[in-house]
């Protein structure tokens, strides 16, 4: 008898943790698809002449001001991320303020440290993904996770097209 009450305690404990697991999955891959998409569009932009900066891009801070344009397409990502939010009891000023936080964050570190800003932001990327999926997380950091997503993607689809 307790093998079978064993059993479906397993199961149930299991199911929750799928569930849960599901959940958590959304909040990491869709801000960084969001991103990629209009990263990608950002570059194709550029690339086009569609977008265009005062200063060339051959120079450190024409390169600098184009990656603060490709980041500006970030902003997109985080509202669309925001609005499509489901979950009850959810903050959506609070978490819309933490992506763009996290967006504001990421633009200052990269117009002082530009060459280094995509390893440093998808390394914290990763580290957030993997720990803080882990534990119930207030809605302002929820939003800084997922707006962190966003930049990530957003640096990514740029870097695609720019590669194509």
């Amino acid at each position: 008898m307790e093998e079978v009450a064993d059993r479906s305690q397993d199961t149930v404990e299991r199911a929750a943790a799928s569930a849960s697991s599901i959940e958590k999955f959304g909040q990491v891959i869709l801000p960084a698809l969001l991103g990629g998409l209009l990263g990608a569009l950002a570059q194709f932009s550029i690339m086009r002449g569609y977008v265009t900066t005062p200063l060339s891009p051959e120079t450190y801070l024409g390169g600098v001001l184009e990656m603060m344009v490709i980041l500006a397409f970030s902003i997109p990502a985080i509202i669309l991320h925001t609005i499509s939010q489901r979950v009850e009891g959810l903050s959506k000023m609070e978490f819309l303020g933490g992506g763009l936080a996290a967006l504001l964050i990421f633009s200052l570190f990269g117009l002082l440290f530009s060459y280094c800003l995509l390893p440093v932001v998808v390394l914290l990327w990763f580290y957030a993904s993997m720990s803080w999926s882990q534990h119930e997380l207030p809605d302002f950091r929820l939003g800084f996770w997922a707006g962190l997503g966003c930049v990530v993607g957003t640096l990514s689809g740029s870097i695609a097209i720019a590669m194509l």
